[in-house]
């Protein structure tokens, strides 16, 4: 091949549409309908002085949904240009470039939403908004800058056997999102009295009689999900129980440090031993058993969550996705847990039979009908958001996982 030839292929693959460019445009999907819905009516009568002009009265849940929507953006696009480059190198002057437009496009389209609220009546047009989605975009991009090495050799086929490495990377997105979900709101108090209030709390609702059971199988089913997705993503699985045990403290102990209200569930409290014993014991039984209980797990986990009873009345489904127009820090948890839900079974799912395809179908179904079904259940608010937030997941799932086969599947080599 010529150096002419070869500038042809590189350009060629520049403007390939890739897997990741999916993420990208469903990001930037969702930050405009984040960004234009609970609009109320449009007058732009009073421009001029809308635009850019709140400084003030800006949450400290606003600042956290500012960022991480733009670094999630940051990130996609930092991964797709590497996609692009052979094997994933680039000149740090390249890279240096490269992050500056990123950074420019997060800031140009956070100016272009800002600018179309100045006309929205139920929205206000912020400077701090446009900094802190510019800051977002930017910690995006060298994450990914950071991480993409990493990304790569998991995406190559370590640690084990053919496929399994893809399989680590879904598995690593599943931990990263239920993590996310479970510190929230991130911010730690970080005083002697807050965690000793914590603690506290924790100790009282412990000892204080019956445990309510839809938090129990909610928490047991949750960490079992995670024990044996960290035993799948592992070469040995028996040795999951200390990367569990590690999470489990980090988490726990972290809930310890935020403010009043969050301390460690009781029930997490209750059902972790148990599930620390069974991720120390069935890997013995193979990577399938392994499977079926992580998927056993996040089903358990996600049928209590969702048909839990609530106080008030019923109400009817909501066709739209509430929960990119509510509050930040709420929005970014439940979406992580819904989507923590549909990668871990896909991944179970793809361990057992290698088609994660059909398992995705599953989750989307799970979900949706448990949905609907809280159109019967006092004090539930059914919408669109968790099969959003699902189908996000496990697009990523499959995608990811695409052309590999499960641990159940030999693949033939290819012939000499």
């Amino acid at each position: 091949m010529t150096r002419a030839d070869a500038r042809t292929t590189a350009r060629g693959a520049r403007m390939r549409f890739m897997r990741v460019d999916a993420i990208v445009v469903a990001l930037l999907l969702g930050i405009l309908y984040a960004s234009l819905s609970r609009y109320g009516w449009v007058d732009c009568r009073r421009f001029r002085a809308n635009w850019l002009s709140e400084w003030n009265g800006l949450s400290g849940s606003d600042f956290l949904g500012n960022v991480f929507a733009y670094l999630l953006l940051g990130a996609a696009l930092g991964f797709s240009w590497l996609a692009r480059r052979p094997g994933g190198r680039a000149t740090a002057s390249g890279a240096l470039v490269a992050g500056a437009v990123a950074t420019l496009a997060g800031a140009a389209l956070s100016v272009s939403m800002e600018t179309a609220q100045a006309c929205l009546a139920n929205r206000s047009s912020a400077t701090f908004d446009v900094v802190a989605n510019t800051a977002g975009t930017a910690l995006g991009w060298l994450g990914a800058r950071l991480a993409h090495p990493v990304w790569s050799a998991m995406l190559r086929g370590a640690p084990g056997r053919r496929g399994d490495g893809r399989l680590a990377a879904v598995v690593t997105v599943a931990l990263l999102a239920w993590t996310l979900a479970e510190t929230a709101p991130w911010v730690p108090a970080g005083i002697t009295s807050v965690i000793r209030e914590n603690a506290k709390a924790s100790w009282l609702a412990l000892g204080g009689g019956l445990l309510d059971p839809w938090r129990v199988a909610r928490a047991g089913g949750e960490w079992l999900a995670v024990g044996f997705a960290l035993a799948l993503a592992l070469r040995r699985p028996a040795l999951a129980v200390l990367p569990f045990c590690a999470l489990a403290a980090g988490t726990l102990g972290w809930r310890l440090l935020l403010p009043i209200g969050h301390a460690p569930s009781a029930a997490a409290i209750a059902t972790l031993p148990v599930a620390a014993l069974l991720v120390l014991t069935v890997p013995m039984l193979g990577r399938r058993a392994c499977a079926a209980f992580a998927l056993a797990g996040a089903l358990v986990a996600l049928i209590a969550y969702q048909l839990e009873p609530g106080y008030g009345a019923t109400q009817a489904f909501r066709w739209r996705i509430a929960l990119l127009s509510g509050d930040a820090i709420a929005g970014i948890q439940l979406a992580c847990w819904f989507g923590w839900f549909a990668t871990t079974v896909v991944a179970a799912g793809h361990a057992l039979d290698g088609r994660p395809l059909r398992w995705a179908g599953v989750a989307l179904a799970v979900i949706a009908t448990s949905e609907w079904a809280q159109t019967t259940l006092p004090g539930r608010t059914p919408d669109l958001s968790p099969v959003a937030m699902g189908l996000a997941g496990a697009a990523l799932a499959v995608g990811l996982l695409a052309g590999h086969g499960g641990s159940g599947k030999r693949r033939r080599g290819r012939p000499r």
